[in-house]
């Protein structure tokens, strides 16, 4: 974010403030208390968080954020099916930001419907609706960018990058 340092600092600070509240919806929906949430927060953001010295923003922080904007909102969508387009569309944000966490809460929520559909064998139709619900929040978001790739002319250099991650790493035994 150029050259200012204390609008990086704001931002990341910003960033810490907005993780720890999303902690603690998080833990309220188990908890009903606020005061555990609050403490529960406190402790994990204390034992996760990353405030060696200075804060700086940066995507691994905002992915972060993201992730568990993405969680409260999928835990939020077991009750209500409004919720599940904007799940979809977070998760997309989160691969845009950073690919690992976006694809780790993709499988998260295949596997939660997943899971749904084998215990509950009579809800096939319901299953469908909201795999369909959650698809269309995540293309809502992944069309528009790749068309702008494409259009940008490099969509070719992207699938190059993401297909030789681990040759360029290094890691290509594994």
């Amino acid at each position: 974010f150029g050259e200012n340092f204390s609008i990086n600092s704001y931002l990341a600070l910003f960033n810490a403030f907005l993780q720890t509240y999303l902690l603690y919806l998080i833990f309220f929906l188990f908890s009903r208390s606020f005061s555990k949430s609050i403490l529960i927060s406190l402790f994990t953001i204390s034992l996760v968080g990353s405030f060696q010295g200075t804060l700086h923003f940066s995507f691994t922080p905002l992915a972060t954020t993201i992730s568990y904007a993405t969680i409260y909102f999928a835990l939020l969508s077991a009750e209500s099916k409004k919720y599940l387009f904007l799940t979809g569309v977070l998760i997309s944000i989160t691969f845009l930001a950073k690919q690992n966490f976006g694809i780790s809460l993709l499988l998260g929520y295949f596997l939660y419907e997943f899971l749904i559909y084998f215990i509950f064998k009579n809800q096939i139709k319901s299953t469908l609706l909201n795999l369909t619900i959650f698809l269309l929040g995540i293309l809502a978001i992944l069309i528009p960018v790749f068309i702008y790739f494409n259009y940008s002319g490099v969509t070719s250099e992207i699938i190059y990058i993401l297909t030789t991650g681990l040759e360029r790493k290094g890691l290509n035994i594994l």
